[in-house]
């Protein structure tokens, strides 16, 4: 029997699966998908302040793609705030290789990874999953919920959540000329109800998207 289980193999499941395993408790990590950090769904962008506090330079360093060292706002009236500080205060990263860093990491500790593997219901010390569209079963003391904002484990814990409305958000990465030491921030017109960004990967390119909480972000983009 697995003493814990952890569902979700994003950063937060990848470092919570080798702590705990690091600590003693056999441990399995699974992942509904079947390459980790596939699909993307986050920018790619860390504050150099949180990549210390969390101790992971060395981590960011393997998948660093862009030192940025500070943002141009601009208004809904279209004017433009700078902010610039001499040196980086984020990093842009390949946000799916740092998933797969982190579970490599884990997994060098002993932790045991499951691929398509996807939490269906947790009852007592059995979990119920769906592997490649066959139901199995697994075996555990304890379980981890890192299943992100919709998160199963969460529902099944019966832990309300008091947030209603979620905001949706669509990116690409876009060829062209960008200044690489800044990020831009749009609002107003650009995002009718939330804002729009470009995050400079180099000179060359930069991840463009928009949030907001229209139903049809595809659309507006």
């Amino acid at each position: 029997m697995n003493m814990v289980t952890v569902v979700g193999a994003g950063p937060a499941g990848s470092v919570a699966a080798k702590e705990i395993q690091e600590r003693g408790w056999k441990t399995v990590l699974l992942e509904e998908h079947n390459i980790i950090g596939n699909p993307v769904n986050c920018t790619g962008i860390v504050s150099v302040t949180g990549t210390r506090e969390a101790r992971l330079q060395k981590q960011v360093e393997e998948v660093l793609m862009n030192k940025v060292r500070g943002a141009q706002i601009f208004s809904p009236n279209h004017e433009m705030i700078e902010i610039r500080k001499s040196g980086p205060v984020a990093y842009v990263v390949d946000r799916g290789g740092l998933d797969r860093v982190l579970a490599r990491e884990a997994q060098e500790t002993g932790v045991e990874i499951r691929l398509n593997t996807k939490m269906i219901d947790v009852r007592n010390e059995t979990i119920f999953v769906d592997y490649k569209g066959r139901g199995e079963i697994i075996k555990s003391k304890l379980v981890v919920g890192a299943d992100g904002v919709n998160s199963r484990i969460r529902k099944l814990a019966g832990i309300e959540t008091t947030i209603k409305d979620y905001v949706h958000a669509y990116q690409v990465v876009a060829k062209g000329s960008f200044d690489p030491d800044f990020v831009q921030v749009y609002f107003g017109d650009y995002s009718r109800n939330f804002f729009a960004w470009i995050v400079p990967e180099n000179e060359g390119s930069a991840r463009i998207g928009l949030a907001s909480t229209s139903g049809n972000i595809r659309k507006d983009f």
